[in-house]
């Protein structure tokens, strides 16, 4: 299932899937579905995290291990998975592909990489991933959709500014949120 940021929040007010994956370009974005896939796990009852950083060298048989093992205090956990160069690797991608098969239990999977590009997106690994869960595309907010996107975030928070105010926050923040 591949979803927009915007979207994420009213999918995840249905239901959780196994997985969520999420890529893109715009770091804050990305952090904040991160945090909204990490709030919907604790409220369902994912009380334990591990987290996973992929690097040179990284053991591919820890993700396994992760997702196959129980919490503690015999709860369901959130796995993370965090790969900052989106290139697993063949022995990754097959590692990634075995994890993404049925029957993960209770667990939330949380894989963060960064924008990839066409090839990488139509590669086995990645196609598992879409087919085991969820697929969050994470973009840069256009310059033209600044002042109606802080608008919203203001609104959000119960605040407001007019136009002028708007376009000046728009021109000092543009590609840096």
């Amino acid at each position: 299932m591949q979803l927009r940021a915007e979207q994420l929040e009213s999918h995840l007010a249905k239901g959780l899937r196994p997985i969520y994956t999420i890529h893109g370009d715009e770091p804050l974005l990305a952090l904040e579905a991160a945090d909204a896939i990490r709030a919907a796990a604790r409220k369902r009852g994912c009380s334990e995290r591990e987290v996973l950083h992929v690097e040179r060298g990284f053991d591919w048989s820890a993700l396994s291990h992760a997702g196959a093992s129980q919490s503690l205090f015999g709860g369901a956990r959130i796995v993370e998975l965090r790969m900052p160069t989106g290139k697993p690797g063949t022995e990754g991608g097959g590692a990634i592909e075995k994890y993404c098969e049925p029957d993960r239990g209770e667990n939330v999977t949380l894989v963060t990489v960064p924008r990839l590009d066409k090839t990488t997106r139509g590669s086995g690994w990645f196609s598992a991933l879409g087919a085991a869960g969820v697929v969050t595309d994470v973009w840069r907010v256009a310059r033209s959709g600044l002042p109606p996107w802080i608008a919203a975030r203001l609104a959000r928070n119960k605040q407001r500014a007019g136009p002028a105010v708007l376009q000046f926050l728009a021109d000092r923040v543009e590609g840096n949120l």
